[in-house]
């Protein structure tokens, strides 16, 4: 299991944004997003969970392998805690346990319905699907937002204990996050060339 990009560019909304990006991630590694807003953090995930097909270049990355938080909820918004955790664990062919959500603080949110949810009570929602997927690849988009300083730790631990058992990390966050020997990637380093942006390919397809 591992992760290896290759000369990897990303186009997206009929121009690239992702060039000649390269890197690689082993079983324990964590690797952190870095740049501004637009600056293609939540593109290459999606490109990594085969959500958005290269441009040009390669991304070798078992996706069956592979969970992907964004930075929005994936919650239904009318089903309770319970039945939203029930389906991705059916989803992810997982016994619903609660013991292993307990990083994340749920008990007191079971039985409500999402709809009634604060930020931060849905952001914990939809980390618990990473914890029930076993997944070895998390795909982190934002996850700490909302969150207050007790659930913060306890994700951190959460994300220190998959990569002591092997997992990989890809992570993107604003906020400060404890992420010991992560790979840093400046994403502001892969913006496209002027000359690369006005292909004309991507003309036809704006």
């Amino acid at each position: 299991m591992v992760i290896k990009v290759e000369n990897l560019s990303i186009a997206r909304g009929g121009r690239i944004v992702l060039s000649d990006l390269n890197f690689a991630a082993k079983p324990g590694m964590a690797v952190r997003l870095l740049g501004p807003n637009g600056s293609g953090k939540t593109t290459l995930m999606r490109c990594l969970a085969g959500l958005l097909p290269p441009y040009s270049g390669s991304v070798a990355c078992d996706q069956s392998d592979v969970v992907f938080s964004s930075h929005l909820d994936a919650v239904k918004l009318q089903m309770t805690v319970e039945e939203n955790l029930a389906f991705w664990a059916s989803i992810y062919g997982q016994n619903l346990d609660p013991a292993k959500l307990a990083p994340l603080d749920l008990n007191t949110i079971w039985k409500k319905h999402a709809k009634d949810l604060s930020a931060g009570q849905k952001r914990r929602v939809g980390l618990a699907r990473v914890l029930l997927s076993n997944a070895n690849i998390w795909l982190l988009d934002e996850p700490l937002n909302s969150l207050d300083a007790g659930v913060v730790k306890n994700v951190e631990r959460a994300i220190a204990a998959h990569r002591k058992n092997g997992g990989i990390v890809i992570l993107s966050s604003h906020q400060d996050v404890s992420l010991p020997k992560a790979k840093i990637l400046e994403m502001v380093r892969f913006a496209p060339k002027a000359s690369q942006s006005s292909d004309p390919f991507l003309e036809g397809v704006i």
